[in-house]
C-alpha cells in the first residue's frame, strides 16, 4: 500500500493547476508486465502549448520497482516530456531512473 500525493504545476509561477492525493495497492494490468496503479486527477487540466509544466509526486511506502534506462524526452500525440533528476530528494529518481511508466493525456 501507497500513499501518493500528485500534482501539475506551472513552471513559470509554481502555481499548482491540480493536486490529487490518495491510497493505493500494486496491481498487475493485462497491459503492462510490472505491478503499479494509476493515479488520476478528480478533474481535467487544460494545458497551454509552448509552456513548460511539472508534474510531481510523492510516494511514501514499501520500496517499490522502477524504470531504467529511460528516455529523457518523448513526444507524443504532438506534447513534448522531458525527464530530469529531481531535485531536493535521495531517492534514486532521476532523468533516466523513475516512477513514471506512462501518463494518459487527451
Amino acid at each position: 500500500m501507497y500513499t501518493v500525493s500528485s500534482e501539475v504545476k506551472d513552471s513559470s509561477d509554481d502555481s499548482i493547476l491540480v493536486k490529487q492525493s490518495g491510497t493505493y495497492i500494486l496491481e498487475k494490468a493485462d497491459t503492462h508486465s510490472y505491478y503499479g496503479f494509476d493515479v488520476k486527477f478528480d478533474h481535467p487540466v487544460s494545458l497551454v502549448e509552448n509552456k513548460k509544466y511539472e508534474i510531481l509526486s510523492l510516494i511514501k511506502g514499501p520500496p517499490s520497482l522502477y524504470g531504467e534506462k529511460g528516455q529523457k524526452t518523448v513526444n507524443s500525440q504532438g506534447v513534448q516530456f522531458t525527464f530530469r533528476t529531481a531535485s531536493g530528494t535521495n531517492n534514486g529518481t532521476t532523468d533516466e531512473t523513475g516512477q513514471f511508466p506512462a501518463f494518459f493525456i487527451s
